[in-house]
């Protein structure tokens, strides 16, 4: 089946979402969220394009490419691969590098992202398909107010009017901040684990990242705009978001467990009493790292040294959040004196046609001191490999979160009742009913190192 557009892409997804799930070994869909993009970069043109990229999967690997009538893609097929789609959306990121939408995701493999959605259909087809079926409804809703009941055509790329969220401006932004006054965002947070592997090959957990999934957030919060949109006014919302989540945490069991905490927060939210109360709420010897985004530091330099040395002098860290190999060679990160730089890894470093980019890379992350940086998005072995042969020692991202989620299954005894996506998704989890739902949540926080199986092996020999 070749790509399908227009009025017949929802419906033809639907039948075929349900029919991939019933097969043995389900499948995979990958959901891009082009409608949350800035109409200005809506363009049907540059629309067409993302579409062709993905082209080369209906031949090579038997996917299906559907084009929503509100412009999103979503990619389904049996066995989608998972590099090749990884690499081909870091394409569109860049067609896009400056719509905010395409730089707030957090590289998990679920809706924390607000530009790209992943589904396994053995698992996650029904999360799917409503949100499928929602379209088709706001359609045909969108249809019937216009006075029309006759087909749109399939040539026709701009969405209806109520197909999809508008991006938020000042009068939506005092509703939206007037209906979290009373909003529980307990089930719409999650943590991710960054990994610190040793010189023996061991990975041992160096911090958990604790924060709200914003895709998540905005569906329960706000469906009709997108938050995102407007930098300057998301950062508005943020701060009430970093109040509330610091006021969740403080009395959050869960937040007690890692041996460090890491929080993404605003540079004015480390001045915050929120902030202090968090701060004496963590254990005696429980650490904690401050994320804040390099634009923030920028704006406000002298609030980041601040901030900084207080943090040291109270036993914590601080780590620079949103670097990419370009900024790196723009920016002199050693002047800011972080302790950790997190660094989105990119796909494209470890093809052999980009072997320039990737020297010129491992150079900037020579000179920025390889033991301060912290690998993100690494959603591919290959971009762990990448890193420990140029000195990175702690990684971040989908694929160590099915490491630690294959481990986690390996020593409970009662995985038999669980997929790994099911554990994975369950582990990210803070609280609310997909934690509740595992069968041994002790499980889920026990394993806080592990090794290559033939390892772990290797050393149970050696003791007896």
């Amino acid at each position: 089946m070749r790509a399908r557009e227009g009025i017949q892409a929802e419906r033809l997804l639907l039948d075929a979402i349900d029919r991939l799930r019933r097969k043995a070994g389900g499948g995979r869909a990958v959901h891009l969220h082009l409608s949350r993009l800035l109409p200005v970069n809506r363009l049907p043109v540059r629309i067409r394009v993302v579409a062709r990229m993905f082209k080369s999967l209906e031949t090579g690997h038997g996917a299906n490419v559907y084009r929503l009538s509100n412009d999103d893609l979503v990619i389904l097929g049996r066995a989608l691969p998972v590099n090749e789609i990884d690499t081909i959306v870091h394409r569109v990121r860049s067609l896009f590098e400056h719509d905010p939408v395409t730089y707030a995701g957090r590289g998990w493999n679920d809706p924390n992202d607000p530009f790209v959605s992943w589904f396994d259909l053995m698992t996650d087809w029904r999360a799917l398909s409503d949100e499928i079926a929602r379209l088709e409804e706001a359609r045909l809703a969108a249809l019937q107010r216009q006075g029309s009941g006759g087909p749109v055509s399939p040539f026709s790329w701009s969405a209806p009017k109520d197909a999809g969220p508008e991006p938020i401006d000042p009068r939506a932004l005092d509703r939206v901040l007037t209906a979290f006054e009373g909003f529980d965002i307990t089930a719409h947070m999650r943590r991710q684990p960054a990994v610190r592997i040793t010189e023996a090959r061991v990975a041992e957990i160096a911090f958990e990242e604790f924060f709200v999934s914003i895709g998540h957030l905005q569906r329960g919060l706000a469906p009709d705009v997108v938050l995102t949109a407007d930098r300057w006014l998301f950062q508005d919302f943020s701060r009430a978001l970093d109040r509330r989540m610091l006021q969740v945490l403080t009395t959050q069991p869960l937040a007690r467990r890692p041996g460090t905490i890491s929080l993404n927060l605003n540079l004015e939210s480390t001045r915050d009493p929120f902030f202090e109360r968090f701060v004496a709420s963590l254990g005696r010897k429980q650490g904690m790292v401050v994320e804040v985004q390099v634009i923030d530091v920028f704006a406000d330099i002298a609030g980041y040294e601040a901030a900084r040395d207080a943090l040291r002098e109270a036993g914590h860290k601080v780590l620079i959040d949103g670097l990419s190999p370009v900024t790196l060679r723009l920016l002199d990160v050693r002047r800011l004196d972080p302790d950790y730089a997190k660094v989105l890894w990119n796909a494209d470093l470890a093809s052999e046609q980009t072997a320039d980019k990737s020297a010129a890379f491992a150079a900037e992350v020579k000179a920025v001191g390889p033991e301060r940086v912290v690998l993100a998005r690494c959603d591919t072995e290959a971009a762990v490999l990448w890193g420990l042969e140029n000195g990175i020692r702690v990684f971040q991202g989908r694929f160590i979160d099915a490491v630690l989620g294959t481990v986690t299954m390996d020593a409970c005894k009662a995985s038999a009742q669980c997929s790994l996506s099911q554990c994975a998704g369950r582990r990210s989890a803070v609280a609310g009913p997909g934690r509740a739902a595992c069968p041994n949540p002790p499980g889920l926080d026990a394993v806080q190192s592990f090794a290559a199986p033939g390892r772990r092996k290797q050393k149970q020999e050696g003791r007896r």
